[in-house]
């Protein structure tokens, strides 16, 4: 590849003249003692330095928000690392390498193929949006997939994805378990979680008030504000679907899924839920599975679109050919931990269409698993990613990350959104263009998942029309 223009800048840490005076730091914040170095003070008690005045002014416009302390204060903070880049902000390379690097989530370079390509991204100035990193702070981050071409990759919806610092290192608290497999016996409840916007841990809802039913009383694996999935029911029955179907074919630019909406790779329970069934003490859901005709048309390479869009009761499909609905059951409650599902986490609503309000036990345990795709392209993973178990602090608003996976054979880095057995559990607002062209949930009488009404495309038409 071509040698791109060098751009030289101080190796030096950030000074300043003008900061707050001695006050309490917590994580999260800027720090300084008696002397010019700034520090980022994370999570974990530790202070990370910035290696230079580039590296600050991508996270920071000013040193406003600086804090000092003293000289014993800052000296208890043992340093922790460095900060790196903040994603989509500026493109790097070192003095010993020719390639250039864009930065992308979590300290992620990734080289840019071209100068085509830099200049597409970044502008006609693509070359002075180049930093010279030192070989000694190369190892603060990890080398992604190449960039080979623009739709690869977007600047500015990786910058808008890095809210701080903390989050996209990864620092969490002292003591807290990195990776660890999440506490299935106190799961927080995510009733009453819509906004109105794109809000990590909620649901960017389409649709404003839920009126409809659900499960009829709470089980007691739902204790105040948490519940316990170690100890809720599940509806009996084993039923096996022979005449399941489910085609997932790329053509072109696009992706294009046909299903019957019956599980291709697993068993039911027994639908209506019977009266000897312990669920029937607390969800007494009186539909039966029936066969729909389901598809949907997708782009086979979906992009980042400039902002957010809110999801509309069904959010996506799975591998099984069985469809995701949101979070929400039809009165806005939790609905994984509210309703009752069967032993592969499904059920069906009024039309008989079968689907998945979260994970699901049998579909896609293994560690960057692909469970799905999402209406507006985009995959579902599973939560384990390299032997790590991603919570809701690991993801974004609408509940995704940008990683490597394994996208259509190749291990691709992309926007993705990820399976967690915290709520919103699958997608939390559609993170590119929406091709969901059913009504929103609003106006329907039974609601996302509602066991007494149509489902979110109307009754029998789980899926969108294609769009392309």
């Amino acid at each position: 590849m071509p040698r791109f223009s060098r751009v030289l800048f101080p190796s030096l840490l950030v000074m300043l003249s003008l900061v707050s005076p001695a006050l309490a730091a917590s994580g999260g914040s800027l720090i300084k003692g008696s002397g010019p170095a700034v520090y980022y003070l994370g999570a974990d008690g530790k202070r990370y330095v910035f290696p230079n005045s580039r590296i600050y002014s991508s996270w920071y416009a000013d040193f406003s928000g600086v804090v000092t302390v003293s000289d014993s204060a800052l000296a208890s903070h043992t340093i922790g690392g460095a900060v790196t880049y903040k994603p989509g902000a500026r493109m790097v390379k070192l003095a010993t390498d020719p390639k250039v690097y864009a930065v992308d989530a979590h300290g992620t370079l990734r080289p840019v193929a071209t100068e085509q390509v830099a200049a597409t991204l970044y502008g006609a100035d693509w070359a002075k949006k180049i930093d010279d990193l030192s070989d000694a702070y190369f190892t603060s981050y990890s080398v992604g997939a190449s960039i080979s071409s623009a739709s690869a990759f977007s600047p500015a919806a990786v910058l808008a994805a890095a809210t701080d610092i903390g989050t996209d290192r990864g620092i969490v608290a002292a003591g807290a378990q990195v990776g660890a497999a999440p506490d299935l016996t106190k799961l927080a409840l995510g009733d009453g979680k819509h906004a109105t916007s794109a809000q990590r841990g909620y649901i960017y809802s389409c649709q404003t008030s839920f009126n409809g039913s659900g499960a009829f009383a709470d089980g007691p694996w739902i204790s105040g504000s948490t519940w316990d999935a170690t100890k809720k029911s599940t509806v009996d029955g084993h039923v096996s679907w022979p005449n399941a179907a489910v085609s997932i074919a790329v053509s072109g630019a696009n992706r294009m899924i046909t299903s019957n909406a019956l599980p291709k790779t697993h068993a039911t329970g027994t639908y209506p839920i019977a009266s000897s069934d312990d669920a029937y003490s607390y969800d007494r859901n009186p539909n039966s599975i029936k066969a729909q005709s389901l598809s949907v048309t997708l782009p086979a390479n979906p992009t980042v679109a400039a902002s957010p869009t809110c999801v509309g009761g069904e959010v996506g499909i799975s591998v099984t050919g069985v469809p995701i609905f949101d979070g929400f059951d039809a009165g806005g409650r939790d609905a994984v931990a509210h309703e009752v599902q069967d032993s592969c986490d499904g059920h069906p609503q009024e039309s008989g269409e079968y689907h998945y309000h979260g994970p699901s036990s049998c579909v896609a345990q293994g560690d960057g698993e692909l469970f799905g795709y999402a209406y507006d392209g985009f995959g579902i993973y599973s939560n384990l990613e390299n032997g790590k178990y991603l919570t809701n602090a690991d993801l974004d608003e609408c509940h995704g990350t940008t990683s490597a996976v394994l996208w259509d054979g190749k291990m691709t880095v992309m926007y993705h959104y990820v399976l967690t057995r915290e709520f919103p559990y699958t997608v939390g607002c559609f993170k590119g263009k929406s091709y969901w062209t059913g009504p929103s949930a609003a106006g329907q009488t039974g609601g996302p998942g509602g066991q007494m009404g149509p489902p979110p495309g109307g009754a029998g038409m789980g899926f969108p029309p294609p769009m392309f």
